[in-house]
């Protein structure tokens, strides 16, 4: 595999000049491949592995963090911004936006209005949008790539989403599909905080959700109820979406 623990410099694809020494960095985050540093208001994340496992496994390469880089323009998922390398010239990580005051969906989903969480959405699906007009395939996303931040959701690890070359005729229902599971999931953690749920009724929150993102109509139908409620705390509308699911 060839895990490189030993980079201590990194330079910055666009100033190949001034390297960052890592030591003296904030590290904010640590996952299967690779470490996360903070760097002002930027994020420099630092890969492990060759290139060869890193392609086997669909992780980050260099050619997928520069398409990536030069193709894509999202707002509400970190994507990289610049390319690393090492004092060898070897590519080594890439450079994200710092998100403030950053949570996890499933620790805390924070007291947000149903008109925050409506635009908070309607900038996520530009953003798949903007995945699927690149012919960008989102993979891998889970409760923990969902993050709330000051600005409400986002998602981060962009790392295992795919280029497809030569296109694909499924990619814009895969990708809206992606999307609605992430509208879901800020639902069901936002109706399991307003209620003391039992097993059952998690088996049936967790039906409807599984439902619910693969229904063409799930956002327009979101989008008609929220608008009632726009400037209400989002947990009054899951406890009223929480009375039409669990019956």
């Amino acid at each position: 595999m060839g895990y490189n623990n030993t980079i201590k410099t990194v330079y910055f694809q666009n100033n190949l000049t001034s390297g960052i020494s890592i030591d003296g960095l904030e590290k904010i985050g640590s996952g299967y491949d690779g470490i996360v540093y903070k760097y002002g208001n930027l994020v420099l994340k630092i890969i492990k592995y060759d290139m060869n496992y890193r392609s086997q496994k669909g992780l980050m390469t260099f050619k997928k963090a520069v398409y990536f880089k030069d193709k894509l323009d999202l707002k509400r998922i970190t994507q990289p911004i610049d390319i690393l390398f090492d004092y060898n010239g070897f590519f080594s990580g890439y450079v994200m936006r710092y998100v403030e005051d950053v949570t996890i969906l499933e620790k805390n989903i924070g007291d947000f209005t149903c008109g925050e969480f409506l635009e908070s959405s309607n900038l996520l699906k530009e953003d798949f949008n903007n995945l699927t007009k690149n012919n960008v395939l989102a993979k891998d996303i889970n409760p923990t790539s969902i993050i709330c931040s000051q600005n409400f959701i986002n998602l981060c690890d962009i790392d295992k989403y795919v280029i497809l070359e030569n296109g694909n005729s499924n990619i814009e229902i895969s990708n809206r599909d992606k999307f609605y599971y992430v509208l879901a999931k800020v639902l069901y953690f936002t109706m399991r905080s307003v209620d003391n749920l039992e097993k059952q009724q998690l088996k049936e929150l967790y039906r409807w959700i599984k439902k619910a993102s693969h229904r063409s109509d799930f956002l327009l139908e979101l989008e008609q109820e929220i608008n009632g409620c726009y400037g209400q705390p989002m947990s009054e509308y899951a406890k009223y979406k929480l009375k039409q699911i669990i019956k």
